[in-house]
């Protein structure tokens, strides 16, 4: 399998690194297979409680992934302009059965910045299409102004 270089997504100073994009040509991949080679990291506090409605969901897609996140971008540009913090930060983002955001963490970069608790509440605010449970990390990067 090639290995392929992952995706920036740009709008104005702002930068996604869409890694969930890296799957194969013609072959698309799931977002945990992707991330993971296949492995699903769901807390464990919410397994039991959406392991029964999950059973005929299908898994999170990178390309329902890239399509949420783009869709934020007005939001997060809100975000980034009230603040002005440049960086790249993770957000673990944990979508419940069903396609609900059950959490997101930030991670390095501007993590625990009011830039990060603002896109942290954005991203919390999205809706995925319904899908079995995931969590995956998703790579912000904000260019310096």
């Amino acid at each position: 399998m090639a290995r392929r270089t992952p995706k920036l997504v740009s709008a104005g100073s702002l930068v996604v690194a869409a890694l969930v994009g890296c799957a194969s040509p013609g072959k698309p991949r799931k977002v945990d297979e992707t991330i993971r080679g296949g492995q699903t990291e769901t807390p464990s506090a919410y397994q039991s409680e959406e392991k029964n409605y999950a059973g005929d969901l299908p898994p999170l897609e990178h390309e329902d992934v890239t399509a949420t996140m783009r869709a934020l971008q007005p939001q997060v540009h809100h975000c980034t302009n009230q603040y002005n913090e440049g960086g790249t930060t993770t957000f673990l983002i944990s979508v419940a059965a069903g396609g609900k955001v059950r959490a997101v963490r930030a991670e390095g970069g501007f993590a625990g910045s009011p830039q990060a608790e603002c896109i942290a509440k954005v991203i919390q605010a999205a809706a995925f299409p319904p899908c079995a449970p995931t969590t995956f990390p998703f790579p912000l990067t904000i260019k310096d102004r």
